[in-house]
């Protein structure tokens, strides 16, 4: 017995509707350097976070934002 699905699960699957939209961040072209920075508190803990520098389009050799995207756009699968 296979289980009916909802007239918006439907609506969905016609769209190909996905929670992570294209953007430059999840495409196989995109590169980044991560720099980690630390800094000693008023109450002596360090305290440690990362920060992304040089995005880059590997296709275009451009510099480029997180969120933006383009045609050429190839969604890293794994």
């Amino acid at each position: 017995m296979t289980k009916k699905q909802s007239p918006q699960a439907l609506a969905k699957l016609e769209q190909g509707f996905r929670k992570t939209p294209d953007s430059c961040e999840n495409c196989k072209h995109f590169s980044k350097r991560v720099e980690e920075k630390s800094y000693k508190s008023w109450n002596g803990r360090v305290m440690h976070w990362t920060v992304d520098k040089s995005l880059r389009c590997n296709v275009g050799d451009f510099a480029t934002l997180k969120r933006a995207t383009c045609n050429k756009h190839e969604l890293v699968t794994a």
